[in-house]
């Protein structure tokens, strides 16, 4: 912006957090070479699209996922809408999933990604802070509501077979591994009281 003389020089407002809508961003490093804009009030994280990608093809190769097991912090995630501090469009929430109960929230426009506190840190500690881009995905998010319909599934299993649910299981498990898998499950069907 050229500066006139009687002009009053403006600079371009500051980035607001998207959650507090009144902080404004701190630099912060969140791995080598990829630094994000840090609320110090609710310490979520603005990641620009251009500098993950950067960082991306940096780091080289994809980390491999680590148990669901793994111990990660605790997150809250905020409920509340939000407008990318970028370019003012709405965020998308994406379901993490993979044993990680909270959402990413992305810009479709500039490529950003928001995580509330401590997020960054629960997707590190299970390698997939390196799948952001897979996880704003469609077929990461088929793949998340697959999974969650089958956790229903089983639950209602559970619930209806109580104690014996352990025994349907591990009777699964031996049918589905056996050599003649065919071969007994044509047994049982044919051999089934009331058949």
């Amino acid at each position: 912006m050229k500066h006139d003389r009687g002009t009053s020089f403006q600079y371009p407002p500051r980035m607001k957090c998207p959650a507090c809508k009144q902080s404004a961003f701190l630099t912060r490093d969140l791995d080598q070479g990829l630094a994000s804009n840090h609320c110090a009030g609710c310490h979520g994280n603005w990641i620009s699209g251009q500098q993950y990608w950067d960082w991306l093809r940096a780091k080289g190769e994809n980390l491999p996922e680590r148990d669901p097991g793994s111990p990660t912090p605790q997150v809250a995630d905020s409920p509340s809408a939000k407008t990318c501090p970028t370019c003012g469009r709405w965020l998308i929430k994406y379901k993490v999933g993979h044993g990680l109960a909270f959402h990413v929230e992305h810009c479709g426009g500039c490529d950003g990604v928001w995580l509330d506190s401590n997020e960054w840190e629960a997707l590190k500690a299970r390698n997939l802070h390196d799948d952001l881009q897979f996880i704003c995905d469609s077929l990461w998010q088929r793949g998340v509501h697959r999974d969650e319909t089958e956790a229903l599934a089983q639950a209602r299993f559970a619930k209806a077979l109580g104690t014996d649910f352990e025994k349907a299981r591990d009777l699964r498990a031996w049918i589905t591994n056996h050599p003649n898998r065919a071969v007994l499950l044509a047994y049982l069907i044919d051999h089934l009281p009331g058949r």
